[in-house]
């Protein structure tokens, strides 16, 4: 004779508890990989970014009016070195001389790897900068000339690094 399978509490307990553990678990794996791969934060000092948008789009537009070019060239030179040369024209293509120039190099693909260097003029509306080398492949060069925090001149370019 067969035995019908019974329903019993504790039958109903064990597959709850089952299904319950196993959505904890998968959520709790999601949780950790997702924290583990990506921070969250996409811009530091959202707020003050925020805040001061209005004050960035003026120097936007006072950016246009002044129609300033630059051009950023990456050489790769002996001893692991990096030279990084940054040229500044006027409408006119006069070159643009005197103001403190200084550019940011930033990995599209990985954060925290972004690098800060001041550049020097040599003249004829050239800055240029020596780093060790980075890593090979694109990179954005944010060039920013002028004084304080929202520059008479700010742009930024894709550049590529080859060692």
């Amino acid at each position: 004779m067969i035995t019908p399978n019974v329903i019993t509490g504790r039958k109903v307990l064990i597959a709850m508890l089952s299904f319950f553990g196993v959505i904890i678990a998968v959520n709790a794996t999601f949780v950790y990989f997702a924290l583990q791969s990506w921070p969250g934060l996409a811009v530091d000092k959202a707020f003050e970014r925020g805040r001061d948008y209005n004050q960035t789009l003026n120097a936007a537009r006072h950016q246009d009016t002044l129609k300033w070019r630059s051009r950023v060239a990456v050489m790769a030179l002996s001893g692991g070195r990096v030279r990084i040369t940054v040229q500044l024209r006027a409408a006119d293509d006069g070159p643009i001389n005197g103001l403190p120039v200084s550019l940011t190099l930033r990995r599209p693909v990985h954060e925290g790897a972004d690098r800060q260097i001041a550049l020097t003029a040599g003249g004829n509306g050239d800055y240029t900068g020596t780093i060790a080398l980075i890593a090979a492949g694109a990179w954005d060069a944010e060039v920013r000339a002028g004084i304080g925090r929202v520059p008479r001149y700010r742009m930024i370019h894709r550049v590529m690094v080859t060692p």
